[in-house]
């Protein structure tokens, strides 16, 4: 716990000395010039006054402990007749010596304690559970490898791999199919952001993941007023989320198994294209070595080409016949639906409905 702490204390300590040094200047600027009497309680003329900065800085840190502040301000507070011109106090010492008090003695210590139980309470959840502390640590390690530029995104494409190195809790061992990775993918809700995905909205999705995991497979869902909620809170924390581009569909925001998903439609599509341009090529060459053998009384089954892709030629061929004959069915059913539509318009007569024969007679005229 104290490990964990150390970064927050080190951010704590900056702030205290930064108000020593701040109260230090102001405390030599008011009692410099101060006369100590023999008498004093606390202050004397050889250490303890404010005639120097690391004298005052010296007498602040005692009074951090609370230790015989309250003399010290007495002392500053000498008025006349015991003191003459510069040499008298200043009726408001109290508000210097109690305000830095206050401040560093018991706002500072109870932040100090706060921060320390917050990661205790943090350590004991994580000890409690599948996530370790080392599985962060080794998130972040693994995003590193795959952020070049270290501005906290990585591809969208590349994050498979990255679940594939991460392994479990937080990754996968092993994708066995699409299917697998779009299932897994749609439980995380990512938000993704034109091809990029960013560093705290992909670690806490997956570290929320393993977490809902633990509590029941019921828990797993989080309906899209959580989500929306979880990513207002991202963007107040880090306002640089809101400088990315942000995809929504349908009121929605896109996410990464939205992504992957039309990948793939894309990428069956080219598919399935330039394996319909390759048949084709094929089956004309089938044609014109079919044509040549023709012209020149060869066999087919004499042609090693032709007795390949016999059964191709003849399987695209028959294909192009169910396809020409779907069309002309399409074709007839849609010409039958025009003139069903042109009956329907129009009486026995041929006037359109609600138009009397004389009517039609006129305008014929």
């Amino acid at each position: 716990t104290l490990w964990y702490s150390l970064p927050s204390m080190g951010n704590i300590g900056a702030f205290v000395l930064l108000v020593d040094f701040i109260y230090g200047v102001l405390g030599v600027d008011l009692f410099a010039k101060l006369y100590i009497p023999d008498n004093a309680e606390i202050l004397n003329n050889e250490l303890a006054n404010f005639r120097r900065l690391d004298n005052a800085l010296m007498m602040l840190f005692r009074f951090q402990t609370v230790e015989e502040w309250d003399g010290a301000m007495r002392d500053a507070m000498i008025s006349e007749p015991n003191c003459m011109g510069d040499g008298c106090g200043t009726p408001y010492a109290p508000l210097y010596f109690v305000s830095h008090l206050v401040i560093t003695a018991f706002v500072i210590t109870n932040l100090l304690i706060a921060i320390i139980l917050d990661n205790f309470e943090t350590t004991m959840k994580l000890d409690n559970s599948a996530l370790r502390m080392s599985d962060l640590n080794r998130f972040v390690e693994i995003w590193s490898e795959f952020d070049d530029d270290a501005n906290m995104t990585v591809a969208t494409a590349e994050f498979a791999q990255l679940l594939a190195q991460l392994q479990p809790p937080l990754g996968l061992t092993r994708v066995q199919s699409r299917k697998e990775l779009l299932t897994q993918t749609a439980k995380y809700r990512i938000p993704e952001h034109g091809g990029y995905i960013h560093f705290i909205e992909t670690l806490i999705p997956l570290a929320r993941t393993v977490k809902l995991e633990e509590e029941g497979e019921g828990q797993l869902q989080l309906t899209d007023f959580e989500v929306r909620e979880h990513e207002a809170m991202w963007r107040l924390s880090f306002p640089h989320l809101s400088e990315l581009p942000t995809l929504r569909y349908r009121e929605h925001t896109v996410t990464v198994d939205q992504y992957y998903s039309s990948t793939y439609i894309g990428a069956a599509y080219r598919s399935r294209v330039a394996q319909r341009r390759t048949d084709a090529m094929r089956y004309q060459k089938v044609e014109r070595i079919m044509r040549h053998c023709d012209e020149h009384d060869i066999a087919y089954a004499d042609v090693p080409y032709l007795r390949k892709f016999m059964d191709f030629y003849c399987r695209i061929r028959n294909r192009a016949a169910v396809d020409a004959r779907e069309a002309e069915e399409r074709k007839y059913a849609a010409a039958e639906t025009e003139d069903g539509a042109a009956l329907l318009g129009s009486d026995d007569d041929g006037a359109p409905l609600g138009t009397s024969k004389r009517d039609m007679n006129n305008s014929m005229v």
